[in-house]
C-alpha cells in the first residue's frame, strides 16, 4: 500500500467552504471572513474577490464566465458580472434554514443544497442519536441558466456535497446525516431523476467530495471519530478505509484542473460565534497525487 503525506497549502482561513478551481487559482468562500478568495496553486498568493456580507458558501460560474455564489443567510443566489452583483435566485423558499452547497455544471445549471433545520438548535435540544434516528430533510434546487426554479427535489438529509460526471449524466450527492451519496440521472434540461444509493457509508457523515480521473469519490468524514472513505463502483458494499480517525471535522470539495490532487479544507465543527472569536484556524491541504491510499492525521484547532 502506497501512502502520500498532506501538506497545508494555505492557512489563516476562519471556515473555508466550497473550493473550486476556476482559471488556473483555487476559489473558496470563507464564512466568517465573509468573502470570497482565490489562491495561486502553490498558495503563496492569496486575493479577495469578492465580498459577501451575509456569509458566503457554494460557488459557480456560468458558461459566459459570470460568478454564481451562495449567500447562506439570507439564502440567495447571486450573480456577479463585471464586478457588479445582481439577484440570481432566491431560494429561500424552498431552504428552511441555510442555503449551503452549489454547483453548477458545464450548461449553466446550477443545483443549490441546504441545512433545511438549525443543526445547533437541533443537536442541543434533542441530540445526535434522535438526528440520526429520524434526520430533518430538506430539498435541493435545480436552477436554470438564468436563474429559473426547474425543478425541487424533496427529502435530502442535508446534502453536503455535489459532483457532476464528466458525460453529465449523473449527479452524485452526498447526504450527511443519513450517510449515504445518492446519485440521479441528469435530464438534458438538467433535471433529475431516478434517485438511487450510489454507496452507503456506515455512519460516515460526509462533507464535500470530489470524483477523480479514475471515476472514484473521495469522501472525508464530517464527524469526530468517524473514517472516511473512498469507494469505486463496482466494489463491494463494504468499503475500504484510507483515513485514520481526524480531530477536526473537514470537508473536501475539488480537484486540480489534472483530476489527480484533492483539496482538502480543515476546519472546525461548529457553526457559532465561538468558533470565529478564537481566530483562524483552517486550512487547505493538497494531497498527491491521489487520496485514495493516504492515511492522515489531522489535527486543527479552531
Amino acid at each position: 500500500m502506497e501512502h502520500y503525506e498532506a501538506r497545508v497549502l494555505r492557512e489563516g482561513l476562519s471556515f473555508g467552504e466550497g473550493p473550486r478551481w476556476h482559471d488556473g487559482r483555487l476559489w473558496f468562500s470563507d464564512f466568517y471572513r465573509h468573502a470570497i478568495f482565490s489562491i495561486d496553486e502553490d498558495g503563496t498568493e492569496e486575493r479577495k474577490e469578492h465580498d459577501v456580507p451575509t456569509q458566503p458558501s457554494g460557488l459557480g460560474w456560468l458558461p459566459s464566465g459570470d460568478l454564481l455564489y451562495v449567500s447562506m443567510t439570507d439564502q440567495r443566489v447571486l450573480r456577479v458580472h463585471d464586478g457588479a452583483t445582481s439577484l440570481f435566485a432566491d431560494v429561500a423558499p424552498y431552504c428552511g434554514f441555510w442555503a449551503n452547497e452549489m454547483i453548477t455544471s458545464g450548461t449553466g445549471v446550477s443545483y443549490v443544497g441546504s441545512f433545511g433545520f438549525d443543526l445547533d438548535v437541533f443537536l442541543r435540544d434533542v441530540g445526535v442519536e434522535s438526528l440520526l434516528a429520524n434526520p430533518p430533510t430538506t430539498n435541493l434546487v435545480v436552477l436554470g441558466p438564468e436563474g429559473d426554479v426547474r425543478q425541487v427535489v424533496p427529502d435530502l438529509a442535508f446534502p453536503n456535497g455535489t459532483v457532476i460526471t464528466p458525460d453529465g449524466k449523473t449527479l452524485i450527492i452526498g447526504e450527511t446525516i443519513a450517510s449515504q451519496l445518492s446519485a440521479f440521472d441528469v435530464a438534458d434540461d438538467g433535471t433529475l431523476s431516478n434517485r438511487r444509493v450510489w454507496a452507503a457509508l456506515d455512519f460516515v457523515a460526509t462533507d464535500g467530495m470530489c470524483l477523480d480521473a479514475e471515476g472514484q469519490i473521495a469522501v472525508p468524514a464530517g464527524a469526530r471519530g468517524w473514517r472516511g472513505d473512498r469507494r469505486r463502483r463496482g466494489e463491494p458494499e463494504h468499503l475500504r478505509l484510507h483515513a485514520r480517525r481526524c480531530d477536526a471535522h473537514h470537508a473536501l470539495h475539488d480537484v486540480r484542473p489534472d483530476e489527480r490532487s484533492v483539496h482538502d479544507r480543515r476546519r472546525h465543527r461548529r457553526h457559532d460565534r465561538s468558533c470565529r472569536s478564537r481566530g483562524p484556524g483552517g486550512g487547505v491541504a493538497l494531497v498527491h497525487p491521489s487520496l485514495v491510499r493516504a492515511r492522515r492525521r489531522f489535527r486543527v484547532a479552531c
